[in-house]
């Protein structure tokens, strides 16, 4: 792959002559608008030419610290910052949100990159592997393309650092391995990148890793953050086997040119009751649509969906017996605090319920912060609770694991088994192999 940002290596090696550092941070401190001091007196000195990676509990801090350095933590808006943080002067930045539809602001992906012909589009993406996207519609892409998309288009500003937040997840296998070689040549060219990250598979990579804790930054070995990034998903799955019985839900014919693999073979698939299906196909392949079409937020062109041997025709069919976790937590809250989301879904006579899932799931600390301040990996668990409030028939998970370290990842696992014993069937849509692995009772690749 030959990226299309080599021009910019003499820039960077005259950046680097001038300047040890492209950002620095010295004794930085930054207090939120309600008062939680969230890093306390932290240093770190980006350089050209090498990769950061940078680790963390979710909700330790860190996507706070690249808002910080990228300069998109409003003063006006009550947060406060005490100490140095510097930036070369005339710095460009490439970044890439943990949501990254949130940074798409154009109807078609080649207005989006800047060109006004999809042809010149495709000519700058081809280099990239991406030259199908160009004359796709944002809106259209699934959430990994959105984010190759938004990378695609921060590598066009010609940019000195990339500052990437959890980017990996929304990869497929082979994405991400592009993603690697990608970031790779553009390090050689002289390139800077901080990368949050959950995923283990990106500290081959990284020339740096450094860890945020209690407010605090720390230089770790890789050893240490292999060791603190992977879980083990194989913990808690044996069970005894499943005595068979009719199916809870099942798929007879279902195509749709949003799921192109079914073109040539429909799906005809069964799912019982305690059973857990797992999703997987490459960016764009269609498992969200899958999803979609399951929780009934529109009909697929061809095939039938049954529940407990009865068509499923519309959403109404599906209250109280589906709940759906999706990719943007952020559009399933009704309320604007912990507490108060998951006490809109419980009956007020069971009161006690939204403490103990607080609890659960780790977030009575956060329970009267404002959602949209919570960190993404804490927004996805409080989205999982809530869906758990009405004790689903069938849960449907779309990439449920982003934004979730070492610790919520065995919480999730947790969940996932206490739902299988309680005989919900769950579908979930993952690139993460090990957790289908581990966790999936059949995998359907699409």
């Amino acid at each position: 792959m030959t990226a299309p940002f080599q021009e910019k290596t003499a820039g960077a090696a005259a950046v680097s002559e001038k300047f040890r550092w492209i950002v620095s941070l010295d004794s930085f401190s930054v207090q939120a608008p309600d008062g939680h001091h969230i890093l306390n007196s932290v240093s770190l000195q980006i350089v050209p030419g090498r990769f950061t990676a940078l680790l963390g509990s979710s909700g330790a801090g860190k996507t706070t610290l690249l808002r910080a350095i990228l300069h998109l933590l409003p003063t006006g808006a009550g947060w406060k910052t005490d100490g140095f943080l510097d930036r070369f002067p005339g710095l460009r930045v490439g970044w890439v949100a943990q949501n990254p539809g949130l940074q798409l602001f154009r109807n078609f992906v080649h207005e989006e990159l800047g060109f006004s012909r999809v042809e010149n589009a495709a000519a700058f993406l081809e280099p990239l592997e991406l030259a199908s996207l160009a004359g796709r519609r944002c809106a259209e892409l699934s959430q990994g393309e959105k984010t190759m998309v938004v990378l695609a288009r921060s590598l066009h500003q010609n940019p000195h650092l990339l500052v990437l937040d959890e980017v990996m997840v929304n990869l497929s296998a082979a994405r991400r391995d592009w993603f690697r070689r990608l970031l790779a040549d553009f390090v050689g060219c002289g390139g800077a990148v901080l990368a949050v990250e959950h995923s283990p598979e990106l500290l081959d990579s990284a020339d740096a890793v450094v860890r945020l804790a209690d407010g605090k930054l720390s230089a770790v070995s890789k050893s240490a953050a292999e060791q603190f990034l992977r879980p083990d998903m194989a913990a808690g799955t044996d069970r005894a086997p499943r005595v068979p019985a009719d199916p809870a839900l099942e798929l007879r014919g279902l195509a749709d040119p949003g799921i192109a693999s079914t073109k040539d073979r429909p799906l005809n698939l069964q799912i019982h009751a305690g059973e857990i299906l797992g999703i997987s196909g490459p960016n764009g392949c269609g498992k969200t649509t899958l999803l979609n079409f399951l929780a009934g937020f529109q009909p697929p062109r061809a095939g039938n969906i049954l529940w407990r041997g009865r068509i499923w025709k519309t959403f109404d069919a599906r209250r109280g017996i589906v709940s759906f976790v999706t990719q943007e937590p952020l559009n399933q809250f009704f309320t604007d605090t912990p507490e108060k989301e998951l006490g809109f879904s419980i009956h007020p006579e069971n009161a006690d319920a939204a403490a103990e899932l607080l609890d659960e799931f780790h977030l009575t600390a956060r329970r009267n912060r404002p959602i949209h301040s919570l960190s993404y990996g804490e927004q996805q668990r409080l989205a999982l609770a809530a869906a758990l409030t009405g004790r689903p028939q069938l849960l449907l998970l779309d990439e449920p694991t982003y934004g979730m370290d070492r610790n919520n990842l065995r919480l999730f696992a947790r969940v996932l088994r206490k739902e299988r014993e309680r005989g919900c069937a769950v579908v979930l849509a993952s690139h993460e192999q090990d957790l289908l692995k581990h966790w999936a009772d059949g995998v359907v690749s699409l």
